[in-house]
């Protein structure tokens, strides 16, 4: 008889879990009484010696289905992306969104120029990190970036032959509009 194994893997920033852990353990403390008023409250849900491991519980009371529940075999807390994360992922990841438009865009015969990359970057990072939706943040943010300029590529009916530069700068992070796609001097 052959088995076959099949393993869910769920992903996902779930508020409503830390709040029914947090909950669960009895962390009504408010005012000036609470004892942990010095640490903020992203670090007292991280911080493993106050809150264990989450339960099916906590799940169910955070609003997941039972039946769905019981068919999870480990609950597993990862850590929110913070910026420095959101800089790595960027530019150390083999799947980066970023490298992946850079390197199309070249098959397209178009030079990406990041005027001044590491600021640009920084912010990409610091919105990813505002917007709360870790790496998938950061995928529509770049995708949102380059979304004006393969429009304007295929209006301008840009032949992979000739030669483009595609200036982009800290601005275009946040108004995908702010690049400047122009064909490349020759050098005679």
């Amino acid at each position: 008889m052959i088995q076959d194994l099949l393993t869910f893997i769920f992903i996902g920033a779930c508020e409503r879990v830390y709040l029914a852990r947090k909950n669960r353990l009895g962390e009504k403390s408010i005012g000036f009484k609470s004892d942990n008023r010095s640490k903020r409250p992203k670090e007292l849900l991280l911080d493993k010696s106050q809150n264990p491991n989450f339960l099916p519980d906590d799940l169910i009371n955070a609003g997941f289905k039972s039946e769905l529940v019981g068919r999870i075999d480990k609950i597993q807390e990862f850590r929110s992306m913070d910026e420095d994360m959101a800089r790595r992922i960027l530019l150390e990841s083999d799947n980066s969104i970023l490298h992946f438009y850079i390197k199309e865009l070249e098959h397209m015969g178009i030079t990406v120029i990041m005027a001044n990359k590491d600021e640009i970057i920084d912010q990409i990072a610091k919105r990813a990190v505002k917007q709360k939706l870790g790496a998938r943040g950061l995928r529509q943010i770049v995708v949102e970036m380059f979304s004006d300029i393969y429009s304007d590529i295929i209006l301008k009916n840009i032949n992979p032959k000739d030669k483009y530069e595609c200036v982009i700068t800290k601005d275009t992070v946040y108004n995908s509009k702010n690049f400047k796609l122009c064909k490349k001097e020759s050098k005679i």
